[in-house]
């Protein structure tokens, strides 16, 4: 089943920031500008116009291919992609695999945590000249889904005049709290999820060092995870994140508030569960004045396949190949660390995935969900065809690569 959502977040304000209006669909430049050009509406269209061509070349399917396009995944997915999960559930259908929005296809991010490794700097390595670092783009096919769990956290004591403050009110006491939360990193459990294989697929395409690091964790672990902690974006791989992100209070300058209210999210590692992360929460908090309240939560999705028997694994990344043939591309398991509609559909297969054909830099990715939204002319050409191959690479119960297909 090939998965994708038709909704987008809004502008809100930042419609005068656009180069062009930001529903206009209008090219500049090689690069169409549109909210939904990486945020999903590609993905809906280049399915379609895959589907499209392959029924008036005159392809005979042989499997059955679902396609299902929810229209409130940016707020949950409850009546969009939730129901269709439902019916189909109902109605009995076990899917091979499925495919959903997910990680990119992306130029330079190997460098980077290559040159910020404590073992690259204690080598005193400036430049990496390998073939990660010319031109090899690192496709990470996402096989789980991080978890989510917000909490409300708040405190109530006697609030009063300025001039005779108490030694302690809501706003310290909560303050001390978001601090400890803040401070006290939930544990790095690079090793125990899809990271490993990330680091294992990369293995063949690193310099000697790196090499040796990679074919021995169960001796280096340690010092990969250091690693990978120390930049925001490849610690969240590797550990359940913590995030502050409301905090409301005051009444007045010279009022004591007598209550303060913070909100805290989580986004969990597939090692981790809701329920850990919890006690854990409670555990550093460490004060019984302080209420916590759950508002939302979801454990981490199961760790889909991608070893030899792993088929929808395996005729994406050959897809992949095929439509990018003139670039060697790194295909690696890694996590998603958003959320998708896949939640909705998990009791249908046990091989999901989430990947998104969008091939962009790291500097890229602030375009997502954000001002100027963009994707390649060449790049959409390029995500239509990838579904066409995939659509027949999948078209049988084994896989069955020799050349790539006619291209559209």
């Amino acid at each position: 089943m090939l998965t994708a959502h038709m909704d987008v977040v809004p502008i809100a304000e930042s419609e005068n920031e656009w180069i062009a209006p930001p529903f206009s669909g209008e090219i500049i430049d090689g690069f169409i500008y549109s909210r939904g050009t990486i945020d999903d509406k590609n993905m809906v269209m280049a399915i379609l116009e895959a589907v499209s061509f392959a029924l008036e070349s005159g392809f005979e399917f042989e499997r059955t291919l679902y396609l299902a396009f929810g229209h409130d995944e940016e707020v949950g997915g409850f009546t969009g992609a939730k129901r269709i999960g439902e019916l189909l559930g109902k109605r009995g259908v076990e899917l091979e695999y499925l495919l959903d929005e997910g990680t990119f296809i992306i130029d330079d991010v190997v460098p980077k945590y290559l040159l910020d490794s404590p073992v690259a700097i204690s080598l005193k390595i400036k430049k990496i000249s390998l073939l990660i670092a010319n031109n090899n783009p690192i496709c990470r096919i996402s096989v789980a889904e991080k978890g989510i769990v917000t909490l409300n956290l708040s405190v109530t004591t006697e609030g009063g005049h300025s001039s005779m403050p108490p030694r302690e009110n809501s706003i310290v006491i909560l303050s001390q709290a978001i601090e400890r939360l803040h401070n006290q990193l939930q544990p790095n459990l690079f090793g125990s999820g899809p990271e490993r294989q990330f680091v294992e697929h990369l293995a063949p395409y690193l310099p000697f060092y790196a090499r040796v690091i990679a074919a021995n964790l169960w001796l280096f672990r340690p010092l990969v995870a250091y690693a990978f902690g120390r930049k925001p974006s490849t610690d969240s791989i590797c550990r359940t994140t913590t995030a502050v992100t409301k905090f409301k209070s005051g009444i007045k300058d010279n009022v004591v508030s007598p209550k303060a209210e913070a909100c805290v999210n989580h986004r969990i590692h597939p090692a981790d569960s809701v329920k850990d992360v919890l006690d854990r929460d409670i555990r550093i908090i460490g004060d019984s004045r302080i209420k916590t309240t759950v508002k939302v939560s979801l454990d981490p999705s199961p760790v889909s396949p991608s070893d030899e028997t792993a088929f929808g694994y395996h005729a994406i990344a050959e897809s992949l190949n095929q439509v990018f043939s003139d670039i060697k591309l790194i295909t690696a398991p890694s996590t998603m660390v958003a959320n998708t509609d896949t939640r909705h559909y998990w009791h249908l297969t046990h091989n999901i995935y989430r990947f998104s054909p969008s091939k962009m830099k790291m500097a890229d990715l602030k375009r997502f969900h954000g001002v100027n939204e963009r994707i390649g002319v060449k790049n959409y050409e390029q995500t239509v065809n990838f579904y066409y191959h995939l659509i027949l690479n999948s078209n049988s119960e084994r896989l069955r690569i020799v050349e790539p297909h006619e291209e559209l």
